[in-house]
C-alpha cells in the first residue's frame, strides 16, 4: 500500500471525523436543551455549524496531512470515524422524525463495511474478531427498525396554567383609561378577577420573581418552587423569558424547558462554535417570545404550566412606529412646561436627549405597554378556544413615576415600585369582572391557583391563598416584602412599607 494512499485515507477520515463531531455536538446540545427549535431553525443552525465545521476540518486536515503516522493509527482513526458516521445517520432519523429510516440505516451499515474492508485488506490480522463485532453492530442497527408501540394514554383533563408577567409595570399608569381601553387589558378586566391592591414582594427583579415562584420571602428557600410542584404532578413546564438577567438564577428551578436563548441565530449557544463565539443580545422582543411560547403550547397534549416574561418596559422606551408619540400632544422640548422632569433614570438619558416634558416620556412608556397588547391578545384568543386554562397577568415588579427620584427608576422599596395590579382569568370557573381591593402580594398567586384547583399546599409559606378574598371578601391585614439590600419590610392597607427592625426599637 503506497504512502500516498494511506495519507489520502487519513485525510478523508480525519476530515469526516471532525465534521461529524461538530454535528454530533450540536445534536446532543439540541436534544438536551431547554429551548424549543422549529424545523426551520434546526435547518439554519445545522447548516451554519456544518459550514464552519467543514472549513475547520479542511484546514486542520491539511495541516495534519503532512504528519507521518503509521498505518495502525490511520486505520483505527478510520474505524472510529465509521462508527461516528453510522451513529450520526442513526440519530438523524430521530431528528427528522422518520419512523422507519431504512435508507439511513443502510448507509450506516455501508460505512461500517467500507471501514472494515480497509482494515482487513491492509492489516495483517485475522478478520474473525472484526466480523463478529460487525455482526453485533449490524444486529443493533436492524433491531432499531422494529416499530415502536406507543401505549395508549388516558385523556388528562386537568387545567393548564399560563402566567404572563411584565417587568417594570407601573400600576398607576396601567390603570389609566387610555391603557385600559386596549383590547387585551379591557378583555381581562371584563372577564377576569382584578386584584387592584396587589404588590410585588421586592423592588429587586430577582428577589421578586424568586419569591413569587416559591411564595417565600426569605433568602433561603426551604420549599420547592411551584414550577417543580406542577412538574411533579405530571405537568409540562416551560418558561419563555425576555431578558438575560434571569440566566443561572433560582427562578429556573422546576422548569423542564427554560428558553433564554438570545443568540444571533437560535440554537447557536448549543453548539461548540456558539460556546467559543457567544454572539447575541441581552433581550428579545415580545413578539418573538410569544411566537415561541405559542409554538410550545400548541405542541402539548398533556396539561402544562408555562410562564412568559415581557421585559420591554425595563429598558429605554422605543415603542414601535404606530405607538411612538401616540399618547402625547405638544412640544416635548418646551423647557417651561409645568411637568418638566428634574432628572430621569440614566437608562433613558439617550432617548430623552434634551426633552423636558414628563408627559412625553410617559407617552413612550405607554407606547411600549400598548405594543404588548397585540401579543397578549394572541394568548387570550388561544385561551378562549381552550377554556380549561387558568391565566394570570401581573407585573414582575414596579417602577416609580415622580420627581422625588429619577423618573422611571427605582429608589428602594416604595409602594409605587411594588404596586402591580394582577388579573386572574379562569373561563367559566371564576366570576367575571370582579375586583378585589384587599391588600395582597404576588407571593399569594400560586397558593391561590392551587386552592382553586383543589390541590393542598404542603408546608407553611409566606404567601397564602386569596380564595377567601374572592368568595367571601376577606382580606389580609398586612403583607411582607424584602428590599434589594435584603432588609425585611411590611405593608399595611393604605400605608407605606416599613422596615421591621425599626419597629422593634
Amino acid at each position: 500500500m503506497s504512502k500516498t494512499f494511506i495519507r489520502n485515507i487519513f485525510f478523508g477520515f480525519h476530515f469526516l471525523g471532525m465534521t461529524v463531531y461538530g454535528l454530533f455536538d450540536l445534536y446532543g446540545g439540541i436534544q438536551g436543551a431547554s429551548i424549543l427549535l422549529s424545523n426551520n431553525e434546526q435547518v439554519q443552525i445545522f447548516g451554519t455549524v456544518l459550514f464552519l465545521s467543514l472549513i475547520f476540518s479542511f484546514v486542520s486536515s491539511l495541516l495534519i496531512y503532512r504528519v507521518k503516522i503509521d498505518e495502525t493509527v490511520v486505520h483505527w482513526r478510520g474505524f472510529m470515524t465509521g462508527i461516528g458516521i453510522a451513529f450520526l445517520l442513526d440519530q438523524s432519523s430521530i431528528l427528522l422524525g422518520m419512523g422507519f429510516p431504512y435508507f439511513l440505516y443502510a448507509l450506516g451499515i455501508l460505512c461500517f463495511f467500507c471501514v472494515f474492508f480497509v482494515q482487513m485488506t491492509y492489516r495483517d490480522q485475522t478478520p474473525k474478531g472484526r466480523l463478529v463485532f460487525l455482526a453485533l453492530v449490524f444486529a443493533a442497527l436492524v433491531s432499531k427498525l422494529e416499530p415502536s408501540i406507543e401505549a395508549k394514554q388516558e385523556v388528562d383533563d386537568r387545567p393548564n396554567v399560563i402566567v404572563i408577567t411584565v417587568d417594570a409595570l407601573n400600576g398607576s399608569i396601567f390603570r389609566h383609561d387610555d391603557i385600559q381601553q386596549l383590547k387585551s387589558f379591557a378583555f381581562l378586566r371584563q372577564n377576569g378577577i382584578t386584584f387592584s391592591s396587589m404588590h410585588a414582594s421586592s423592588d429587586d427583579p430577582l428577589r421578586s420573581y424568586t419569591s413569587m415562584f416559591t411564595s417565600e420571602i426569605s433568602d433561603v428557600h426551604t420549599h420547592e418552587s411551584f414550577a417543580k410542584i406542577f412538574s411533579l404532578m405530571g405537568y409540562s413546564t416551560g418558561a419563555f423569558v425576555g431578558s438575560d438577567y434571569l440566566k443561572k438564577s433560582d427562578v429556573q428551578k422546576g422548569f423542564s424547558m427554560f428558553d433564554d436563548d438570545f443568540s444571533w441565530l437560535r440554537g447557536w449557544s448549543l453548539s461548540l462554535w456558539g460556546r467559543l463565539l457567544p454572539f447575541g443580545s441581552s433581550m428579545r422582543s415580545s413578539m418573538e417570545s410569544t411566537d415561541l411560547m405559542m409554538l410550545w403550547v400548541k405542541s402539548k397534549k398533556n396539561p402544562f404550566f408555562t410562564w412568559i416574561q415581557y421585559s420591554e418596559l425595563q429598558g429605554s422606551y422605543s415603542p414601535p412606529v404606530e405607538w411612538d408619540g401616540h399618547f402625547f400632544s405638544g412640544d416635548p422640548y418646551e423647557i417651561h412646561s409645568s411637568d418638566c422632569m428634574d432628572s430621569v433614570d440614566p437608562i433613558h438619558t439617550s432617548r430623552v436627549a434634551g426633552r423636558c416634558s414628563a408627559e412625553w416620556l410617559l407617552s413612550q412608556y405607554k407606547g411600549e405597554l400598548a405594543s404588548l397588547d397585540r401579543d397578549i391578545f394572541r394568548i387570550l384568543q388561544w385561551v378562549q378556544q381552550n377554556p380549561n386554562t387558568l391565566l394570570v397577568f401581573t407585573g414582575g415588579y414596579g417602577i416609580q413615576q415622580s420627581n422625588r427620584v429619577p423618573w422611571f427608576g427605582r429608589d428602594g422599596l416604595t409602594v409605587e415600585s411594588t404596586y402591580v395590579p394582577t388579573i386572574i382569568w379562569f373561563p367559566s370557573i371564576l366570576a367575571a369582572g370582579k375586583e378585589i381591593s384587599h391588600l395582597s402580594s404576588t407571593m399569594d398567586i400560586f397558593p391561590t391557583i392551587l386552592d382553586v384547583f383543589g390541590i393542598p399546599l404542603e408546608g407553611t409559606r409566606t404567601g397564602s391563598s386569596q380564595v377567601d378574598a374572592i368568595y367571601y371578601n376577606e382580606g389580609k391585614e398586612q403583607i411582607q416584602g424584602r428590599s434589594a439590600l435584603g432588609r425585611q419590610y411590611r405593608l399595611t392597607p393604605g400605608g407605606k412599607w416599613k422596615e421591621l427592625k425599626k419597629e422593634k426599637q
